[in-house]
């Protein structure tokens, strides 16, 4: 018999007939689920097994829980976008969304509140910041927030970048990395931001450029270079680090 405490009412849902359905949706009754983080994962579950009444009810108490968050309410949308899998959220939205009129609007909600976050300048400030920290755990944190804000992370990891200071060496090659993996993403940003009047950013610029060397949407960077590397009044610093990426990509073609 399906445990109460899994959908918390007697004359609640029933419970589905396929056995599998009954064993998922029967684990969701220990420990009862009464965070807002664990509502959803238990709507998750729930439409994932197309116990769409069941779902319903837990997703029911997730809005609850959210309206009662007062002034807390953006910081736990953005906390349940953030922790949350992209891929659950679109399986949730699709699938009991077709059930229940108010998924759709939340899970929209919650993924703007995180994405918003992740866009706030002095957040992103403090995580490039971090990415210098002793502690492993603070890096990695740190890490995993810069990366999941993708190309709002740019002007900071810009700013890491173009920093000489020997203490943050070790967050300078973090934040390579971080550009690295951005990929083409990060391309089409970077030059335009090359192309702007902002030449005291060149530098930092051109270190982004440099780390994604190695991707073939960034065969062609050297070619944009060229105006940094040659033209007179462009800062020292900027000018020579556009010379050695030049010279560096002209070693490469050669050994290849």
């Amino acid at each position: 018999m399906l445990a109460a405490s899994a959908i918390d009412a007697a004359d609640g849902p029933q419970p589905p007939a396929d056995p599998l359905a009954r064993a998922v949706i029967e684990s969701l009754a220990f420990p009862p689920r009464t965070t807002p983080a664990s509502l959803l994962d238990a709507a998750i579950r729930a439409a994932d097994v197309e116990a769409y009444d069941i779902a319903s009810r837990y997703f029911s108490r997730l809005v609850e829980a959210v309206d009662k968050a007062g002034d807390g309410r953006l910081d736990l949308l953005a906390d349940l976008g953030d922790a949350a899998d992209p891929a659950d959220l679109r399986r949730l939205e699709r699938m009991l969304g077709e059930h229940d009129e108010a998924v759709r609007p939340l899970v929209q909600v919650l993924r703007q509140a995180a994405r918003e976050r992740r866009r706030d300048p002095e957040r992103l400030k403090r995580d490039a910041d971090d990415l210098a920290s002793d502690t492993h755990a603070t890096r990695a944190a740190a890490m995993d927030r810069l990366a999941r804000a993708g190309v709002d992370a740019l002007p900071v990891l810009v700013d890491l970048l173009q920093d000489e200071e020997p203490s943050r060496r070790r967050a300078r090659q973090l934040a390579r990395e971080l550009v690295r993996r951005l990929g083409a993403e990060a391309r089409q940003p970077l030059l335009a931001w090359l192309g702007s009047d902002d030449v005291q950013h060149w530098p930092g610029i051109i270190e982004a450029l440099a780390a994604g060397l190695g991707d073939p949407a960034s065969a062609d960077v050297a070619e944009y270079l060229l105006a940094p590397a040659l033209v007179t009044d462009v800062p020292p610093a900027a000018r020579d680090r556009a010379s050695g990426v030049r010279s560096e990509e002209h070693t490469s073609e050669l050994q290849s």
